[in-house]
């Protein structure tokens, strides 16, 4: 006499559905933290270029010598976001284009997050020419 059971397929595919949306559920959440920690990430370059566009030496230093001003803006974005991010600081006239040369953009295909502040001049003097600064920001591989 062979007693056949029905019902244990049933509750082994349970276990698995029941698997499959715990796994899911885990993905999710840890897709929705990985998201905000990089919104995160991102509000402290737009605090480096406020900092930046409110010192008044940086500011003139954009105008004077761009140079001088981009290895300043490097220094004042914070030493921990360099393990996670490649940066790239352009600075140009409000008209220009701003973008990447071709040996300054990312080796592989990956997401570029652009933020930009446009500076003036002091407003005593007369002449006002605006420039933009840009600052280019892509994962580290």
């Amino acid at each position: 006499m062979v007693i056949k059971a029905k019902k244990g397929w049933l509750k082994i595919v349970e276990a698995c559905v029941a698997l499959i949306i715990i796994i899911g559920t885990f993905f999710a959440i840890s897709e929705f933290r990985d998201a905000k920690k990089q919104e995160n990430s991102l509000d402290i370059f737009y605090s480096v270029l406020d900092q930046a566009a409110k010192d008044k030496q940086i500011r003139e230093e954009i105008f004077n010598s761009p140079e001088i001003a981009i290895g300043k803006i490097n220094a004042l974005m914070p030493a921990s976001t360099n393990q996670y991010f490649e940066k790239k600081v352009k600075i140009c006239d409000i008209n220009d284009a701003c973008i990447l040369l071709e040996g300054e953009m990312p080796s592989k295909e990956t997401e570029v997050y652009i933020i930009e502040r446009i500076v003036s001049t002091n407003l005593n003097i007369k002449e006002l020419n605006p420039k933009r600064i840009k600052l280019y920001i892509w994962k580290r591989f």
